[in-house]
């Protein structure tokens, strides 16, 4: 696929995180495959091998305990300096990385990840594909966060609730085609924290800032539901449709001054 809009280069970007989600059918078995693809992965620029759990959170509607959380093994293999790692559970291959350039190179990394987890297991299904992008917004000095997004996401504000005072947290789910979703977030806090609570990445990402100083992110999930055969080209292609419209929202929401700033 080709490009809608010149790539964006900003040498000051606000850009934390970006990750690829491929869920898969569930493999029950896959624990006897993680050697086989950790040596391809090693031999592949990812040599560190981290084994592990996560907790994975659901929220049910209709129950005496609507928010619930279980425990999944996975699997975890970074390069050497550990801003890049490929996660394999026994429904999902993850890609992210703190160290994004473009998504050209992403797009190898990934390529990597599926096919050893591909050729390694085989006769794998893919059901769902993901991929997400959070910014971290510190303004500069005499700035607002509000300087930097677009009117529509400042939330409300009078006389009693500001802006600088609140801790702001809106969210908007868009039909962007069949089976196809993009869920914009924009979440403060006053933490110090650089992530969403649901990511999880070691060591977690933290913003030198002042005590109790507000950190504005901008959270853009975009995901296609479907249920094909593992292909790395068919992914590729989904994963290009999905960045294409991601990446237009992304120019929507943040103000020219923004862009200005950050390149």
């Amino acid at each position: 696929m080709k490009r809608s809009q010149e790539p964006l280069t900003l040498s000051n970007s606000p850009l934390v995180l970006v990750l690829c989600q491929v869920r898969i059918s569930t493999v029950l078995n896959i624990s006897s495959y993680i050697p086989g693809i950790q040596d391809i992965l090693r031999k592949n620029g990812f040599p560190i091998f981290v084994g592990g759990e996560i907790v994975e959170f659901s929220v049910q509607a209709q129950s005496d305990d609507p928010v619930q959380q279980r425990k999944q093994a996975h699997w975890e293999f970074r390069t050497s300096k550990e801003d890049w790692s490929i996660i394999v559970g026994k429904s999902a291959i993850v890609v992210q990385t703190t160290a994004y350039s473009n998504f050209e190179n992403f797009l190898e990394n990934l390529s990597v990840a599926l096919d050893a987890v591909g050729t390694t297991v085989g006769d794998l299904l893919v059901e769902r594909v993901g991929l997400r992008y959070v910014d971290a917004i510190l303004p500069s000095e005499g700035k607002s966060w509000r300087d930097y997004v677009a009117g529509g996401f400042h939330g409300h504000e009078n006389e009693i609730v500001t802006g600088e005072n609140s801790v702001l947290f809106m969210q908007s789910v868009v039909e962007t085609g069949l089976n196809q979703r993009m869920i914009v977030r924009l979440a403060q806090n006053r933490d110090g924290a650089l992530l969403p609570p649901d990511l999880s990445l070691t060591p977690r990402l933290r913003a030198e800032v002042k005590e109790k100083e507000l950190i504005t992110l901008l959270d853009i999930d975009h995901y296609r539901e479907y249920r094909k055969p593992l292909s790395v080209d068919d992914v590729t292609e989904t994963s290009w449709e999905l960045h294409d419209a991601l990446d237009t929202i992304f120019r929507e929401i943040v103000t020219d001054d923004a862009l200005e700033e950050w390149n």
